[in-house]
């Protein structure tokens, strides 16, 4: 699904990737640290989203769409309210998201024009970035569908594995990340806030984080933290001079509350 070019419905791209099996072992030797995760390149293109009148637009329209309306045509159709404004957004944005990955200089990685890519490096960038908006995204905290960004990402991780060519792969990855911004996009734009970040003292430790969520039994839950971990495991604990990952997966397992 998430390979195929030009997606005809990006709906189908996190969800089903989020029970792909996951296990990895890989270091990405191209370390590199932002400053602050409100600079992070992913989060750099949701704040210029923000001023793009083609997407406004599209979430203007969700706005002035009555709200019995699209019920009407989510039960019709058995997609659900989420997916229903991914069809709208899939007509009416796609290629303007495409053009927001391959003009932005902060990412070169996922551009269309890029020949030379380091694809473990693209990936963590991407991984990063969907945390960090499942984290940062405001007025809503813990947000069901960019929950589903980061499990849905760090499976993408596995697939890359399995694609012979490395057009594939960043076809891939490109593709991936306009189902992200596309999410962002049907949740209507949300603005990507500064937090307090937790330091290493106030976090629990993984063990109690894991044995908080196996108590819990909730399978998203579950996903995030096990992305979480492996992903840090993998890369490193700090993402823009924060911990990231142990900082989500601490909110996600209820053993600290999320930033206000």
């Amino acid at each position: 699904m998430v390979i195929a070019h030009r997606c005809p419905c990006l709906k189908s791209q996190l969800v089903p990737l989020c029970h792909v099996p996951i296990p990895i072992s890989a270091r990405d030797p191209m370390a590199k640290a932002f400053n602050g995760p409100l600079s992070h390149p992913i989060v750099t293109i949701v704040q210029r989203m923000h001023h793009d009148p083609n997407l406004t637009k599209v979430v203007d329209l969700f706005k002035q769409l009555d709200a019995a309306n699209i019920r009407r045509q989510a039960k019709e159709t058995g997609i659900g309210m989420f997916s229903t404004r991914i069809y709208i957004m899939e007509d009416l944005a796609r290629d303007v998201l495409l053009d927001h990955i391959d003009q932005s200089s902060i990412l070169p990685e996922l551009s269309e024009t890029t020949s030379d890519v380091d694809i473990l490096r693209a990936f963590r960038i991407l991984m990063e970035g969907a945390t960090l908006i499942y984290a940062l995204a405001r007025p809503s905290v813990n947000d069901f569908f960019l929950l589903h960004g980061v499990t849905a990402c760090f499976s993408l991780r596995q697939i890359l594995e399995c694609l012979p060519e490395r057009a594939q792969q960043l076809e891939a990855l490109r593709t991936f990340c306009v189902g992200l911004l596309g999410a962002v996009v049907a949740q209507d734009l949300p603005v990507m806030s500064s937090i307090e970040w937790p330091d290493q003292t106030s976090l629990p430790s993984w063990d109690a984080i894991t044995a908080a969520v196996i108590a819990q039994d909730d399978e998203h839950v579950i996903k995030v933290v096990f992305s979480c971990r492996d992903t840090e495991h993998e890369f490193g604990k700090e993402v823009c001079g924060v911990l990231l990952y142990q900082a989500v997966a601490a909110w996600c397992a209820g053993l600290c509350p999320w930033p206000v």
